[in-house]
């Protein structure tokens, strides 16, 4: 009896010490699983934040140029041109910065005769087909054409298109215009998009000079036209902050969450996840973008190996 008390005395401290051990190992295991996720939150934020200035950036040009045509009463494609190279000489993550004129019906013929006067042979308004293809632009009240774009040759294929014709365009460019603030568009595919991914425009409304804006309806009555920033959205992300190359074993989105349904992801153009929703992942981490009141949402979810796996790699 006594040795089996002995025996059990020295099983039972086993057992108290393994306990014990094992309560440690979790323990610092938490430790160091809450300082990984702290570390993964951090790089992440980061990321956004680079992506973040560097839109502003963006952005911030395409401020300056509504300036021209407030400074000048007649801007030539050659006084564009020369505005607007040094921008994007130090801005390659810009698709196009373009010039669109607001041209009512009446004003059609004489606008489109004085631009091939102006050296833009066979210059006329055009619209594009549900199947793609460049048509003359129908009859409307009014019509906003890229006029002046830059860099041209890039952007040749957008040249004259009118952005009334398109729902989507139009409709970001209203907000521009009714709230005299930069808008947004949701996704979309450019009309001189050539590789495969999504872009977006931000519109500036660029008003009479001198004229009354303080209501919606001045607004209206006294538009010029816009200024107008072209993006690709691969291209903003990848010159912002790389290709992500460090966080690879990590699942990146970038989501409108400003969209409908079925029309949020904005990158990768290739991922077969439409919505944030569709991830359903508790461990993704999100973080949110303004991108002139659209709500974008930044989504990482670690890989299989967990979130240390990710922070041994950043």
């Amino acid at each position: 009896i006594a040795i089996l008390k002995r025996y059990a005395s020295i099983i039972m401290a086993c057992v108290i010490g393994a306990a014990l051990s094992l309560a440690g190992y979790f323990i610092v295991l938490d430790q160091e699983h809450a300082a990984s996720k702290a570390h993964f939150e951090h790089a992440i934020h980061k990321h956004v934040a680079i992506l973040d200035q560097g839109l502003n950036i963006s952005f911030s040009a395409l401020r300056s140029l509504g300036g021209l045509f407030l400074a000048k009463e007649k801007v030539s494609p050659l006084d564009f041109k020369r505005f607007i190279e040094p921008v994007l000489d130090i801005h390659p993550e810009i698709q196009a910065l373009e010039w669109i004129p607001r041209i009512k019906a009446p004003e059609r013929a004489a606008f489109e005769a004085m631009a091939r006067k102006e050296g833009f042979a066979g210059f006329q308004i055009t619209e594009r087909t549900e199947q793609g293809m460049v048509s003359a632009g129908t009859d409307r009240e009014e019509y906003f054409p890229v006029y002046l774009v830059e860099p041209y040759e890039k952007n040749r294929a957008a040249h004259g298109f009118d952005l009334a014709s398109s729902p989507t365009r139009l409709k970001a460019l209203e907000m521009a215009r009714d709230t005299g603030k930069m808008a947004a568009t949701e996704r979309i595919t450019l009309v001189q998009e050539t590789g495969d991914q999504y872009g977006f425009l931000i519109f500036q409304p660029v008003y009479r000079a001198g004229a009354p804006v303080d209501s919606v309806e001045s607004r209206r009555a006294n538009l010029m036209g816009v200024t107008l920033g072209v993006f690709r959205i691969d291209n903003i992300i990848n010159n912002a902050i790389g290709s992500f190359s460090k966080l690879e074993q990590s699942s990146f989105h970038v989501f409108d969450h400003s969209a409908p349904a079925g029309k949020q992801l904005l990158y990768p153009k290739s991922s077969p996840i439409e919505n944030r929703g569709d991830l359903g992942d508790s461990n993704c981490l999100d973080d949110r973008l303004d991108i002139t009141g659209r709500d974008w949402l930044v989504t990482f979810c670690p890989p299989a190996g967990g979130v240390g796996y990710v922070v041994s790699h950043i």
